[in-house]
């Protein structure tokens, strides 16, 4: 049997930049964006490359110092 969800911080999707509502990514698994070395990344680089709000992930993660993921 799975083990419960945790519970979700209402605060924390209020407090989300507004370009993350247009991500072509919303919804999906974030694992699939920070993959184990070696694991195929193609899946994640073409829903990277049709969203339109791109550059705005790309500088979020700079930012956030996220250099190890997709």
């Amino acid at each position: 049997m799975d083990s419960p969800a945790e519970p979700v911080d209402i605060r924390l999707w209020l407090e989300r930049p507004n370009w993350m509502l247009r991500a072509a990514c919303r919804g999906m698994d974030p694992d699939l964006f920070f993959p184990e070395r070696g694991e195929i990344t193609d899946a994640c680089k073409t829903i990277c490359r049709g969203c339109p709000v791109r550059l705005d992930c790309l500088d979020y993660a700079m930012v956030n110092g996220e250099h190890h993921d997709i």
